[in-house]
């Protein structure tokens, strides 16, 4: 999304991978994962973030959803009576 507002963007699976010349010039950063993505994994790239010179951490919480997905009938585990 923000690459089609004109702002990069970068994906990273890992903090190795993160460049510190994503950050020349920028003002402001900001990190999004998905609900998947291990909290201690984004911990660690915000981490990555503050070594190349980021000065302040604020967490801003975004929408809440609460949204259920029923498993597949085929993956459900019957139970014995």
């Amino acid at each position: 999304m923000a690459e089609k507002l004109g702002t990069p963007a970068y994906l990273t699976d890992t903090p190795d991978l993160i460049e510190a010349s994503w950050f020349e010039a920028k003002g402001l950063v900001g990190v999004t994962a998905g609900a998947s993505a291990p909290e201690e994994l984004v911990n660690q790239i915000i981490d990555k973030i503050k070594a190349l010179g980021a000065s302040d951490v604020e967490e801003v919480l975004g929408r809440e959803e609460n949204m259920f997905f029923e498993v597949p009938r085929e993956l459900q585990i019957k139970q014995v009576d």
